[in-house]
């Protein structure tokens, strides 16, 4: 279980620089259809920053 705060960012600016090094991860260019129309359609970004995790073992 993890306890943080969350932030909202709605700068255009900002949101396209998150959303383009997301996307990065999970597609090899920014090239692809589905790359493309996923940061078209990204308009604000939701940011976790954690204070408090707990770790279960099994």
């Amino acid at each position: 279980m993890i306890q943080g705060n969350a932030n909202l960012i709605l700068e255009s600016s900002k949101v396209k620089t998150i959303a383009k090094k997301i996307l990065l991860r999970y597609f090899k260019t920014l090239d692809n259809k589905s790359a493309k129309e996923l940061l078209d359609d990204t308009n604000c970004v939701i940011e976790i920053i954690p204070e408090k995790f707990s770790v279960w073992n099994y």
